[in-house]
């Protein structure tokens, strides 16, 4: 099973009475997604965690109206049923090297070296950190999730 670190504090309901939803968007989350190779795509499951603490199972859900500097095109969520959240099984000593996502080389010097700015390029294939975080090409209405 593939493990997505989240982190739980930013947990949102959109007027959601069923769902709730977290913020995919971290530098955490990104390196999980680099780590397996996954791109994110509207309806995708994932178990989401906090290493040692809870996880829930979710599916990815876009928003493109839900913009900001980093996201200008829209932004990743895990939705998830309200209530489902549940200890998590994973080790409180999970660490995840941060990765390219197409060149697998690993990023943790550079990133150190540049900062955590959400632009950053991979310095051997010219990949976006953000690439698994990129707009699906087609964008569903979250209610069709």
């Amino acid at each position: 099973m593939k493990f997505i670190y989240a982190d739980f504090n930013g947990i949102r309901n959109f007027n959601d009475v069923d769902h709730e939803y977290i913020d995919l968007c971290g530098y955490g989350t990104i390196a999980s997604l680099n780590h397996y190779s996954i791109k994110l795509e509207t309806g995708l499951k994932l178990t989401l965690f906090e290493p040692g603490d809870i996880e829930v199972e979710a599916v990815a859900a876009f928003f493109p109206k839900e913009t900001d500097e980093h996201n200008p095109l829209g932004k990743w969520y895990g939705k998830f049923k309200k209530g489902s959240i549940r200890d998590s099984r994973t080790e409180s000593k999970y660490s995840c090297n941060f990765v390219c996502f197409k060149c697998r080389n690993s990023l943790e010097e550079y990133l150190n070296k540049v900062g955590r700015q959400y632009k950053e390029i991979c310095p051997f294939c010219n990949t976006p950190i953000m690439y698994p975080l990129l707009p699906p090409k087609d964008v569903k209405n979250i209610n069709e999730i």
